[in-house]
């Protein structure tokens, strides 16, 4: 897990230099478009804004960033105010600055460099706006050493200063020349390209020296230093999504997988064109499967062959109006590495994929959430009609499923209070508005609650995952687990209502799920939370109906259309249980394999929620030590 960080201040008011107009704004402005999620997608948590502030409290916001110990992927340093090349530094001043004792109350930019090489983040990027701001070649020095240079892995610096070494940074009444001219770059004003889904401050230094030309009393500097790696900066406001996928995907250079590529380049083709009607995981796994086998054992090259679909194909998912599109696209792209997991799991900058997939469904959590305190009927579609009592339930519990999945995840590294808080109040929410909805319908529904209620055991949010595991039991006792299959079709939902409405499945019962997968999870979860004695007194309703659980051999093939190589287990309740406690005493537990790592774990969870049809069900077993 890494972070990406900005510090940015801006000084109007100083005790000994002439005071200025802007630079509060400009560092605003630049504070606020970099935390932008759809902009810089900066952490403003863990960033810092400072208004005319001393040295000491610059100091004490330098050491506040890097004193976290979570790895730094971006570090944005922005400064405005004034500056001045001295003795052979660059300096920037600060409210208590004198000019006579720079190098005693002023921030030197070798200071802020070697700093920036003992915490070493990915790509650290420096913008100046101030006077002689092209003076801070003067300290490349600190920078220009071999061992922070060259090796794979060692940081990368890209630095823009606004003005030249002898040259003023101008300022108009909307704020600085040099500011105005990044911020056009981010917010798309001026075009840079429409191929990238990021920008990197390379590209905008260019492209603020073009603006910039026609003005001779100011022009930028930029230098890029050992750059690795993907762009960072921030995203490309004038991306198109089909320009991405065209120069992704036609321009693979891996002599390798490059005549597998031409061949499986129509299938892909095809699946990114179809996104706005249908995307189908399944094709997607088919035809990205003999591209990844060409790269086995190059994991890098593997992800990065991912990232080059993901980028565009995630890009042009987020237009559509159901906000699970996108995330769905980008899990496909990590389910499809299940077979290399651990490998591209362990590649330097960690699980990049699997990151990517979190951060998509936290956002779209956030914005269901809002979306059902603006409208508690946020969740119901007109066009759904009667079927909507039959998809609500579904929808429901694929909210839940995701949001428990994120929450294990973040969970996973540390104890993440924002991951619980958002896991929290969505399902708070949804027993607050949509309680009659939280029903047993649907076998599809099995992992999705199966992932929530682990999450909710695992946050120590023990009251609503019984009172979600009690409503869902009863309607499972009162459907004699007569759930619907994975397999109903749209057309044949109706009928399976009205047998569910009548208690009678006797015309419907190739409808249902028999034996039931989802009601052997729900008799099992109660365990969790201490439920057993309320479902065994209820358990004769489910008298002579049989339940299932497969338990696969090998996870690397949890995502298989049909998984051959694993087992299924049989009960049947009155023959061959009675209780909970029979069971759990006849679970065959030796036969669980368990992931072999956190790659494989959740990659299978994603599985799961992609195609469920199955049940992971390892998160009911502890790991084997």
């Amino acid at each position: 897990m890494s972070r990406r960080v900005v510090l940015a201040i801006g000084c109007d008011r100083y005790a000994h230099l002439t005071p200025l107009n802007g630079a509060e704004v400009d560092a605003r402005r630049m504070f606020e478009v970099l935390t932008d999620p759809d902009k810089g997608g900066y952490d403003a948590a863990g960033s810092r804004l400072l208004l005319s502030p001393q040295l000491s409290e610059v100091m004490k916001a330098l050491a506040d960033i890097f004193a976290d110990l979570t790895p730094i992927d971006s570090f944005t340093f922005v400064f405005a105010g004034h500056g001045a090349v001295k003795n052979g530094s660059f300096y920037m001043a600060v409210s208590n600055s004198q000019y006579g004792l720079l190098s005693g109350s002023a921030l030197p930019l070798g200071q802020l460099f070697t700093m920036l090489g003992e915490q070493a983040p990915a790509q650290s990027n420096i913008i100046i706006d101030a006077c002689e701001s092209g003076g801070l070649i003067a300290d490349l020095n600190a920078l220009l050493k071999p061992e922070n240079l060259g090796a794979v892995g060692t940081p990368g610096i890209t630095l823009l200063a606004t003005s030249a070494r002898n040259q003023s940074a101008g300022d108009t009444p909307s704020g600085g020349i040099g500011t105005n001219a990044v911020l056009d770059c981010i917010n798309g004003a001026t075009f840079i390209d429409d191929t990238s889904p990021f920008l990197d401050l390379i590209d905008i230094g260019r492209a603020v020296s073009v603006a910039l030309y026609d003005t001779p009393e100011q022009s930028p500097v930029v230098w890029g230093l050992n750059l690795f790696g993907p762009k960072r900066f921030c995203r490309n406001p004038r991306t198109d999504a089909d320009a991405v996928a065209r120069a992704s995907l036609a321009s693979w250079p891996h002599s390798v997988a490059s005549d597998s590529m031409r061949l499986q380049m129509p299938a892909l083709w095809r699946l990114y064109a179809g996104l706005e009607h249908d995307w189908d995981s399944r094709a997607f796994l088919d035809a990205m499967a003999p591209l990844l086998d060409t790269l086995q054992g190059e994991p890098d090259q593997q992800r990065a062959l991912i990232e080059r679909f993901l980028d565009p194909a995630v890009l042009k998912a987020s237009a559509l109006a159901d906000g699970f599109i996108p995330v769905e696209v980008a899990a496909t792209g990590v389910v499809a590495t299940l077979p290399f997991a651990e490998a591209i799991g362990s590649l330097e900058g960690g699980d990049v994929l699997l990151e990517r997939v979190v951060t998509q469904v936290e956002n779209t959590l956030d914005a269901i959430w809002a979306d059902v305190e603006a409208d508690r009927f946020a969740l119901m579609r007109s066009r759904d009609g009667l079927a909507g009592l039959f998809y609500l339930p579904l929808r429901i519990s694929r909210i839940l499923g995701w949001a428990g999945l994120a929450h294990l995840y973040r969970s996973g590294f540390e104890e993440d209070s924002a991951s619980r808080l958002r896991l929290e109040r969505i399902s708070h929410a949804i027993l607050e508005h949509y309680a009659l909805s939280v029903v047993f319908m649907s076998e599809t529904q099995a992992p999705f609650i199966a992932v929530w209620l682990s999450a909710i055991k695992k946050s120590c949010l023990e009251p609503i995952g019984e009172r979600v595991l009690r409503t869902l039991s009863v309607s499972m006792l009162q459907t004699g687990a007569k759930s619907a299959s994975a397999s109903i079709e749209p057309e044949q939902v109706f009928d399976y209502l009205l047998a569910r409405s009548a208690g009678d499945f006797s015309e419907a019962s190739q409808l249902c799920a028999r034996p039931s997968e989802f009601a052997l999870m729900l008799i099992r979860a109660s365990t969790w939370f201490g439920l057993e004695g309320e479902v065994d007194q209820a358990m004769h309703l489910m008298d002579r109906e049989s339940l299932i659980a497969f338990l696969p051999r090998r996870l690397d093939q949890f995502a298989e259309d049909l998984m051959q190589d694993g087992s299924s287990i049989v009960f049947r309740v009155g023959f061959d249980v009675w209780t909970v406690a029979e069971i759990e005493s006849a679970w065959p537990q030796e036969a669980v394999v368990q992931p072999a790592g956190n790659a494989e774990h959740f990659r299978c969870l994603l599985a799961a929620l992609l195609f469920p049809n199955r049940v992971p069900w390892f998160l009911f077993s502890p790991p084997t030590p």
